[in-house]
C-alpha cells in the first residue's frame, strides 16, 4: 500500500478514498499513518471506518485445524493448507515458494520480499 501510495503521488486523504470497503479502507489508512509517523511528518486527520462483525475474518482454533487436516487424505492438498495454516503466509504467496525458501532441518520458511 504504501509503495502504491508514493508512486501515484496523492495526499493521504487523496489515496485513502480509493478504499471502499471498511477493512481495506482502515488497512491503508493505517499503513499511511505508520508512513507519516517513519517520515516525521503530519498524519491524515481520517478516522477509521466502522467495521462490522460479519466482515471479519474469524480464524479457526488450532484443535479444529488439526482435526480438519487429519481428514484430509491426499498428501499433497494436506501438505498445503499444513503450510498454509502454520507459515502465516497467504495463499497466494506460498503458491510462489520455491524448495529452496523451506529450511527442513530447522523447520521454518524464508521468505525474502
Amino acid at each position: 500500500m504504501i509503495a502504491t501510495f508514493v508512486r501515484r503521488g496523492k495526499t493521504p486523504d487523496e489515496f485513502i478514498k480509493n478504499y471502499t470497503k471498511p477493512n481495506s479502507y482502515n488497512n491503508a489508512l493505517n499503513a499511511i499513518k505508520h508512513y507519516c509517523n517513519f517520515l516525521g511528518v503530519p498524519r491524515p486527520t481520517l478516522k477509521a471506518k466502522r467495521r462490522s462483525p460479519d466482515s471479519l475474518i474469524i480464524a479457526p482454533k488450532a484443535e479444529e485445524m488439526q482435526r480438519v487436516l487429519r481428514e484430509i487424505k491426499e498428501l499433497d492438498v494436506k501438505t498445503y493448507l499444513t503450510l498454509c495454516a502454520t507459515v502465516g503466509l497467504l495463499p497466494k504467496r506460498l503458491l510462489k515458494d520455491s524448495w529452496s525458501e523451506i529450511d527442513f532441518v530447522n523447520g521454518f520458511v524464508n521468505i525474502n520480499e
